[in-house]
């Protein structure tokens, strides 16, 4: 029985992670999946641009001196 759950698990993590991946990294307004909706802003590739321009480094992160 364990191994059957397992192997489950491992193949269920295999075929969602993509998928949620390419959701996320789409364009895309409106995502509907069977256990969610979502209606998001996408930013476009100006103000994507700006924001990591102005975007503080981590702390502890090297800098450039």
């Amino acid at each position: 029985m364990s191994e059957s759950l397992i192997l489950a698990v491992v193949v269920a993590n295999a075929l969602i992670t993509p998928i949620l991946t390419y959701l996320i990294n789409s364009r895309c307004t409106r995502i509907t999946t069977p256990c969610c909706h979502i209606e998001r802003d996408v930013l476009d590739a100006r103000d994507l641009q700006k924001h990591t321009e102005h975007e503080e480094p981590p702390t502890g992160a090297p800098t450039d001196v």
